[in-house]
């Protein structure tokens, strides 16, 4: 969005072009039909062209490399009789004829650099993206990787990325982004320097949360006709229905999530459409043979690796602790290399492009990025670990349970004590106490917990979805809210695991049964002999 798009639709609000600005003045008493009826002189006239690259911004931040490649979009896209008539979904961006969006090969080495230029921010901008990047890949099966030893020479004309994070100042735009299959000279993520350090919302990471949606190919929500205002073109196709919340609606274009930009379920649900994460199950044998499968994929089971004591899978990784300790981390393919991460380890955890191990001495180390990125030292005297999202949880050895968010660097916020066991999502914290009772909580660290069972003894958390697996083996589930009506599963379990709409039981005879769809779908034996499960997270 420009800045005088901003000034027409706020009033002493802070606004997103993409970024964020002060303002004022009043809407435009203008109907998406006017918008369509534009004529390319007074389309033009609204385009800003970027000083120095001569770089054309549309639709207030989608570049245009020249004026004849934003001459065919206008033709095509703009001045047409039938644009805006699809009525569905998040929204992906067509280019002559095809979604663009990533290849197989190329989704998962989205690498970018973050220009040193920003000075005394530059560890806030790369905080930011790397919090923005997290949430599309615990999403969507796309990793972004941080490229740093390019940061020095982060330019358009760097050819070792994929696409350059630099600073801007005093342009039309606060923040612009690109496509996929964009020339490498406008696949840039541009930041104006009032948007970086921000106090008040939306935040950078917000900003930036938005701002990767259009690299990995989805467009404004509010350019569809149930908005109601806003229109910019045609060039999209539905992936989900209408969404008002979604991180790429503009709130000053009758967007309902004012300024968090978030992702919505239905962004998560768009993305997942987009790129779809691999619908893992994960087995250990007696002998210690651990097994993959991905569903959709055929039945066949793969062996990934022996001597193996425990299994975690995170959305497109794999990691297992050997029996001597050492763990061994993979992302991809099932037949990708292993990469040594540490030794001395009792526990594992994955959540997008973190990795969190628990040492023998209750030591618990953390690492984002890529798979040879540094640990983070971020707890002592710990029994258990969980990660998800931006979220890190710790049981300590003394039943207290304490979770941060943000980096990894963040402040711990204690939660509760005499736990046995933590289950985390984004938005929930679950326990279970040591006298069996399960509470969960929902939203911010600071939320009150409520009630859910008794005579537990684990719980598993994905998405609206809470698991309870009594000290019977009997599995209970609930959808929805927390007050939601619990479900009988199954019995005779001893792992309970939960992943989107999937749940896993292993049954005490070694016997795994998935089932995916409702709560009331029929159970699916998937194999026999086992000693451990987990499910892939969404």
């Amino acid at each position: 969005m420009s800045k005088s798009q901003i000034a027409w639709w706020c009033a002493q609000l802070l606004c997103v072009g993409v970024g964020v600005s002060a303002c004022t003045g009043s809407p435009p008493e203008e109907s998406p039909r006017a918008s369509r009826e534009s004529t390319w002189e007074h389309f033009l006239s609204q385009v800003h062209q970027e000083p120095g690259s001569g770089v054309y911004i549309a639709n207030g931040d989608e570049p245009f490399s020249d004026v004849t490649q934003l001459r065919a979009f206008y033709d095509a896209h703009v001045n047409t009789a039938n644009v805006g008539t699809r009525q569905d979904g998040l929204a992906i961006m067509v280019r002559n004829g095809a979604r663009a969006r990533w290849t197989e090969a190329e989704k998962h080495h989205l690498s970018y650099c973050v220009s040193t230029a920003f000075g005394t921010r530059h560890a806030t901008v790369v905080q930011a993206m790397s919090d923005a990047a997290r949430a599309w890949e615990a999403a969507a099966d796309v990793r972004f990787v941080h490229l740093s030893e390019f940061d020095s020479n982060c330019t358009a004309s760097q050819l070792s990325v994929v696409f350059d994070v630099r600073p801007v100042s005093g342009g039309a735009y606060f923040a612009r982004a690109f496509f996929p299959g964009d020339a490498r000279a406008v696949s840039n993520v541009l930041i104006d320097e009032s948007s970086v350090g921000r106090t008040r919302s939306p935040s950078l990471t917000g900003i930036l949360r938005h701002e990767l949606g259009h690299t990995l190919g989805f467009r404004h929500e509010h350019t569809r006709p149930e908005a109601g205002t806003c229109f910019e073109d045609s060039r999209w196709e539905a992936l989900t229905s209408y969404d008002a919340a979604s991180v790429m609606h503009y709130p000053t274009c009758n967007g309902t999530e004012g300024w968090s930009f978030t992702l919505s379920p239905l962004d998560i649900a768009g993305a997942r459409a987009a790129y779809e994460l691999p619908n893992r199950i994960g087995i250990l044998r007696p002998s210690g043979l651990a097994y993959i499968q991905e569903q959709g994929r055929g039945t066949t089971w793969t062996l990934v690796a022996s001597d193996v004591q425990a299994l975690a899978l995170g959305s497109d990784r794999i990691g297992i602790i050997k029996t001597d300790g050492n763990v061994y981390v993979k992302e991809g393919s099932l037949g990708a290399a292993w990469m040594w991460q540490t030794s001395n380890t009792q526990a594992l955890s994955l959540a997008g492009d973190r990795i969190g191990v628990l040492h023998h001495d209750g030591i618990v180390y953390v690492k984002e990025g890529r798979l040879d990125a540094n640990w983070a030292q971020v707890r002592s005297d710990a029994r258990a670990i969980a990660l998800a999202g931006d979220r890190i949880g710790v049981l300590g050895n003394d039943g207290q349970v304490h979770v941060k968010q943000g980096g990894l660097g963040a402040d711990w916020v204690w939660q509760t004590s005499n736990t046995q066991a933590l289950a985390l999502t984004d938005t929930r914290i679950g326990v279970v106490h040591n006298d069996g009772n399960v509470f969960v909580k929902e939203g911010d660290l600071g939320t009150n917990w409520v009630w859910q069972a008794a005579n537990t003894q684990a719980i598993s958390l994905s998405g609206n979805r809470i698991g309870a697996l009594y000290t019977d083996g009997n599995v209970h589930v609930k959808e929805g809210g927390l007050d939601a009506a619990w479900v009988w599963e199954t019995s005779i379990t001893r792992v309970l695991s939960l992943s989107g709409d999937r749940i896993g039981a292993l049954h005490n005879n070694g016997d795994v049964y998935v089932k995916q769809g409702g709560l009331s779908t029929n159970w699916t034996l998937v194999t026999s002999g086992a000693t451990d499960l987990v499910l892939s997270t969404p």
